[in-house]
């Protein structure tokens, strides 16, 4: 801390802002006090300036700036809000307007994994969204410096449109800030290689432009502070021009920091500038402290900043000095010829620098990246090296086209070619990345402890072990370097374990659907059932990210009751982005029912199943599944008869007097043929002495018939989500359930759960359980002994 006061300082601010959360302080953690009243409104009015204005791909997205909340009383202050129409598809920013529609505050987890959206934007002073909303008034802006870079933006942006062709997403997303143009699908592809950050506006971004503009002002006779101004003064408009993403903001005060210290003639400290930035947007808005996006960006420059040096010390043997200058050829040989340039000028030396920055990135931010995202690509590290040297191609080839594109737009074209060549390199580079096994690491969430324990080991071995050996004499280089690598890898080591002491069953709230995830100690994963029909993206927003978060990279089998859509539609998701490999997690087998009249989305999910590398089959009463401690028995459907015809007739070679659809052809329309509920695969669980029982949607009368079936169970997961038809008394008498989970959403058409099914269970003796109070629900047990946890802490119900 020596001669660094803002750290010291910026450590400080930081552990008061997380001291003043753990006493309970609302703001500091992104939830303003005010969400009581606003829990209850719906319609509603709402003013604001607008400040970003962009279509979606479902309607036209609206963000106000100094908005309030209109209601017959009184104006409520919100700071931003968001607001999405159809009315409308432009509107010019600066505008004030009107609006009315329907208010809602933005979700929060409900599983384990989920992405908080109310607290991210809660981060960025956005606090509430208006659904549906309708144009009451709207006033045109006066001339505004924001309004003028919107539109100049908007030129921008379609100049880079009609030039960048099959790249034209990229090259926004790296220029303007405008992440969203970037199909998903690429997104995942880009994540799953390790290399999705190039495409943000960062540190790099802004150091290269910025510098570069200031070298090439003062090489052309403008004074030190000359330079400094006139650079700073465009590349804050440059920030204005990409929005104000954090990694934007950071990069934009150290680079501010760098050059009022040429001006002042002082050394630029990164180290300084770095905890400036923190504490200017921690001042803005605390609960940026929680935040990846954060985190991310400002561990990456203090892994380049602080851990790098000492890596080189330890590992390279290698001590800290000012890398040599590369003298930059002209401006098109510069684009043209940059990364050769730069591989030719990387000797031995240069090549460890790199890769020893690489390393320093990924360690010191590899406990961050696995608590947000659950995985992190391994192949990163390599694809790392490899892409950044072009970075700049890209960038400068970027900057050409828009200079050009105002004058002469077909210059733009031909000036984006080179970068357009470099994006295209990367994609490719990335698919295969992403197919190669091996290139995705899934240890899952790490807790707060293995955090600690992370970073307290990494400090350990690049900085307090080598001073500790230095000041009692020993300085053995071989020998330093081998008890650094051990204390780095235990600290890896920490971070991927999980133990499971048993069995664990998790039933995720999906709204109206179910989905339940078991997961033993031998770490077999069995997953029943995953759909909603009120939430969109079950698989790939709620499933998904609980797999990550508990570092599940394999599903041993998945078990689909039966193929209503509020089964089957988060399988199908989770099927398709394996089969087209946006995922490193994989599956095994998929088990379906054992139906004589198959529906037409039971032979779809079989096909899709099959492309996906999965092993299919079906099971009916009977059937039996075992892995490590943990039984399956089938108990329903029962299996079909096979058709005896007259005559010993093949059923194959007399098509006519064979049942219509029992060939299992797959032209069967859904509606046709058997109950589908009732003839739900019905699973029962033994585990020691802990037994489970998951039903499907069965009634009443399939509920009898496996009557003679059923024994005292610990866990039922109540039939077809609380119907009134399902879960009968004679059903609960033979069951006898301790816990019973309901799996609906707060708000259905079907009146889910029923007040009879409800007092039934209650009466039965059943520890009733709903994931549409209490979120996902998680049993634990060891075979003995079983605890329940739910992830919202909601009290028990009565």
């Amino acid at each position: 801390m020596r001669g660094r006061p803002l750290l010291l300082f910026c450590l400080l601010f930081m552990a008061g802002i997380f001291l003043s959360d753990a006493l309970g302080n609302a703001g500091f953690s992104g939830v303003p006090p005010s969400d009581t009243s606003l829990e209850t409104l719906h319609e509603a009015m709402i003013a604001g300036e607008v400040s970003e204005a962009r279509a979606t791909d479902y309607s036209f997205q609206i963000i106000l700036n100094n908005s309030y909340l209109i209601t017959r009383s009184e104006q409520i202050p919100i700071e931003k809000c968001i607001a999405y129409t159809k009315e409308i598809s432009t509107v010019p920013q600066g505008a004030l307007v009107l609006l009315s529609g329907e208010a809602a505050l933005f979700d929060e987890p409900r599983n384990p994994g989920e992405f908080d959206l109310r607290r991210y934007y809660r981060t960025r002073h956005i606090n509430l969204q208006l659904k549906n909303a309708h144009v009451i008034r709207m006033e045109e802006p006066s001339f505004s410096l924001s309004g003028s870079i919107s539109r100049l933006r908007a030129v921008f942006s379609g100049i880079l449109s009609r030039a960048g062709g099959e790249e034209a997403a990229y090259f926004q997303s790296l220029l303007l800030g405008e992440k969203d143009e970037i199909s998903k699908e690429a997104k995942q592809v880009f994540l799953l290689s390790g290399i999705l950050h190039i495409f943000s506006i960062s540190g790099l971004h802004i150091s290269l432009l910025g510098m570069g503009l200031y070298r090439l002002l003062h090489k052309t006779a403008l004074s030190v502070p000359v330079s400094g101004l006139v650079s700073s003064a465009l590349i804050l408009l440059y920030g204005l021009l990409t929005g104000d993403g954090v990694s934007t903001l950071r990069a934009l005060v150290m680079f501010l920091a760098a050059v009022f210290a040429k001006i002042l003639g002082r050394i630029y400290d990164p180290l300084s500038a770095l905890s400036l930035s923190a504490i200017l947007i921690l001042s803005d808005s605390p609960a940026y402290l929680w935040d990846t996006a954060f985190l991310l960006s400002f561990g990456a420059v203090l892994g380049v900043s602080a851990v790098s040096p000492a890596m080189k010390a330890v590992i390279f043997n290698q001590e800290a000095r000012e890398p040599k200058r590369i003298r930059r050829p002209a401006f098109l040989r510069f684009i043209l010829c940059l990364p050769l340039i730069q591989l030719v000028k990387k000797r031995k030396s240069s090549g460890k620098n790199a890769l020893a920055g690489s390393l320093s990135v990924f360690l010191t931010t590899l406990p961050i990246v696995l608590t947000g995202f659950g995985e992190v690509s391994l192949w990163g590290l390599l694809l790392n090296f490899v892409v950044l040297p072009f970075l700049p191609v890209v960038l400068l080839a970027g900057i050409g086209a828009l200079a050009a594109g105002l004058l002469y737009e077909p210059a733009a074209g031909l000036l984006l070619l080179p970068g357009r060549l470099v994006l295209r390199g990367y994609l490719y580079l990335s698919q295969a990345a992403a197919a190669l096994p091996l290139g995705v690491w899934i240890p899952g969430c790490p807790k707060p402890g293995q955090v600690a324990a992370y970073y307290a080991l990494l400090a350990a071995g690049l900085f307090l072990l080598p001073e500790l050996r230095t000041r009692i004499g020993e300085n053995n280089r071989k020998k330093d370097r081998l008890l650094v690598l051990i204390l780095l890898g235990l600290a890896v080591l920490i971070l991927s374990l999980h133990p499971l002491n048993g069995l664990s069953v998790t039933c995720l709230d999906v709204g109206q659907g179910d989905c339940i995830i078991v997961q033993t100690k031998e770490n077999a994963c069995l997953l029943i059932d995953c759909g909603s029909t009120n939430k969109a993206m079950v698989g790939q927003h709620r499933l998904l990210p609980y797999l990550l978060h508990e570092g599940i990279s394999y599903i041993d089998a998945i078990f689909v009751s039966h193929t209503d859509e509020d089964h089957i539609n988060g399988i199908r998701e989770l099927l398709e982005m394996i089969r087209d490999r946006r995922t490193a997690i994989r599956a095994g087998q998929l088990v379906l029912p054992d139906l004589q009249e198959a529906p037409e989305k039971w032979n779809s999910l079989k096909e899709l199943a099959e492309e996906a590398g999965l092993s299919v089959t079906t099971a009916g009463c009977g059937d039996a599944f075992r892995t490590g401690n943990l039984s399956l028995r089938v108990l329903n459907p029962e299996k079909p008869e096979e058709p005896q015809l007259p005559n010993g007739k093949d059923p194959e070679k007399d098509p006519v007097k064979y049942p219509a659809g029992k060939e299992n052809s797959g032209q069967n329309d859904d509606n046709i043929g058997p109950d589908l509920n009732e003839n739900s695969l019905v699973l029962e669980l033994e585990y020691g002495e802990f037994s489970a029982l998951f039903t499907g949607d069965i009634g009443e009368e399939t509920e009898k018939k496996l009557l003679p079936q059923i024994e005292d169970v610990v866990l039922l997961k109540t039939a077809h989500h609380g119907s009134r038809n399902s879960t009968c008394e004679a059903f609960l008498s033979e069951a006898s359930p301790e816990i019973a989970v309901i799996s609906c959403a707060e708000v259905n058409s079907y009146g889910h759960p029923a007040p009879e099914t409800v007092a039934r269970l209650q009466e039965a003796g059943a520890q009733v359980e709903y994931t549409m109070k209490s979120g996902a629900v998680t049993i634990w047990t060891d075979g003995k002994q079983y605890r329940t946890e739910r992830f919202l802490n909601a009290s028990a119900p009565p």
